[in-house]
């Protein structure tokens, strides 16, 4: 955890165990892997931008994208095209 303010670091601590198995605690440094955590603070994000307009998710991905790989062809599984 860590705790500031105005810029100046009032706590930095870590908590609990990185690794039950090996009873390793967690420090303020110990690095996690993300996984899939980001996928939700992503769609949530979209969804904010489909709702103020600025995106259209039935538009093919190369609208905002235009270099991106096969984005002509994604198809939400969502969304009735």
């Amino acid at each position: 955890m860590l705790v500031a303010d105005g810029g100046q670091v009032v706590l930095k601590k870590g908590y609990g165990l990185a690794n039950m198995e090996w009873n390793i605690p967690n420090t303020a440094d110990t690095k996690f892997r993300l996984g899939s955590i980001t996928k939700q603070f992503t769609a949530t994000l979209i969804m904010q931008l489909v709702e103020q307009g600025k995106i259209d998710l039935k538009a093919p991905v190369t609208r905002y994208l235009p270099n991106y790989p096969g984005g002509r062809v994604i198809k939400s599984p969502f969304i009735s095209f």
